[in-house]
């Protein structure tokens, strides 16, 4: 009896082994393919209206797309996916002692109304990337 049990035992051990392996490398190439697609998106030269017009480094301006569609879990390859051309530059508004540059992200699925937006600090450095539903506020005028 125990001699059938141990060989139960190990033919269930050794069968997941095999269904371990073969998800692993499952998950292996569907890293692969997601590293490949990500790299073809970064070789990609996207084009918008506002690339140019910003004062940003153009650095910045095509990151913040790229950021997005990391953010939102998208390829720019996908049907649907956020492309570059969608966001619409609302310009450069202050905040505190640096200023926050803004784009309006197009409505999804009913979604309410969503910003970009790129900080950048008293210096002219950029600080940081962002989105979520902080609004513009106007620069003062000079």
């Amino acid at each position: 009896m125990r001699i059938v049990l141990l060989l139960l035992f190990l033919a269930l051990l050794f069968a997941a082994y095999r269904l371990l392996r073969r998800s692993r490398s499952g998950f292996d190439a569907a890293l692969e393919d997601y590293a490949r697609q990500r790299a073809a998106e970064d070789a990609t030269q996207e084009s918008a209206p506002w690339f140019g017009r910003t004062g940003l480094p153009d650095a910045d301006e095509r990151e913040l797309p790229r950021y997005l569609r990391r953010e939102f879990g998208e390829l720019l390859a996908a049907p649907g996916a956020l492309q570059a051309a969608d966001l619409v530059y609302l310009g450069q508004f202050a905040d505190g002692a640096g200023s926050v540059h803004f784009w309006r992200i197009p409505r999804r699925d009913g979604e309410t109304d969503y910003y970009a937006y790129i900080e950048v600090d008293a210096g002219g450095e950029t600080a940081a990337f962002g989105w979520g539903d902080r609004s513009p506020e106007p620069l003062p005028p000079q």
